[in-house]
């Protein structure tokens, strides 16, 4: 199914595409840029969730974005003017805007997102020290299908769940971070194994 992108016109989203590429995404947004164009004062992003802190989302610049709820069910994304998700998270709080937002469970989302970010990061430095190829270009995604780590090699994603990762040391989580190297290095020497006994047979 890919990722989900949000085409966001003039602050307000028309269109969910779902695709594995960014430039597709932005195809899809064609109809809008081209509404944009003409009207000069709208503009148009396409947005994808910043997976390992809920609530935010982020443009191929790298600009954040947060969804606020309006009191008739329209959603509203306002752009942030902090460079780091802890700086956007403190905006977030003093602009009030988790305040303005008519969703349930919004006043407690400062709190979701500054424990999902300190989770995140984490996390971040216990894989630091690793050289593995298998954890390349991973992606962070908080997540309830696991309860503690999980490895999604088909989309590139690491699962954490963040209240195992409040719960554990660092220790902990680099122990369950080799497993994953151990596990790959037998299965790979079992394939290895099993390859050459079939070539032997012959």
């Amino acid at each position: 199914m890919g990722e989900a992108y949000e085409i966001v016109y003039s602050g307000n989203p028309v269109k969910t595409v779902h695709t594995n590429s960014y430039i597709n995404a932005i195809k899809s947004a064609a109809y809008w840029y081209n509404k944009s164009k003409k009207e000069k004062r709208s503009s148009v992003e396409v947005l994808r969730r910043v997976h390992f802190v809920p609530y935010m989302y982020t443009n191929e610049d790298g600009l954040f974005f947060y969804p606020v709820t309006k009191k008739d069910g329209d959603i509203r994304f306002f752009r942030l003017k902090g460079e780091t998700l802890k700086e956007c998270i403190e905006e977030v709080r003093t602009r009030k805007l988790h305040r303005r937002d008519n969703s349930r469970g919004a006043i407690k989302r400062i709190s979701e997102m500054k424990n999902s970010l300190e989770a995140a990061e984490k996390l971040s430095e216990s894989l630091e020290g690793f050289t593995w190829i298998g954890f390349r270009g991973l992606r962070l995604k908080r997540s309830t299908l696991t309860g503690d780590l999980l490895l999604d090699n088909k989309n590139k994603f690491l699962l954490f769940n963040l209240a195992w990762l409040k719960l554990n040391t660092e220790q902990d989580i680099i122990v369950k971070l080799r497993a994953f190297v151990l596990k790959s290095v037998n299965n790979s020497h079992v394939l290895s194994k099993s390859k050459g006994n079939s070539g032997n047979s012959g």
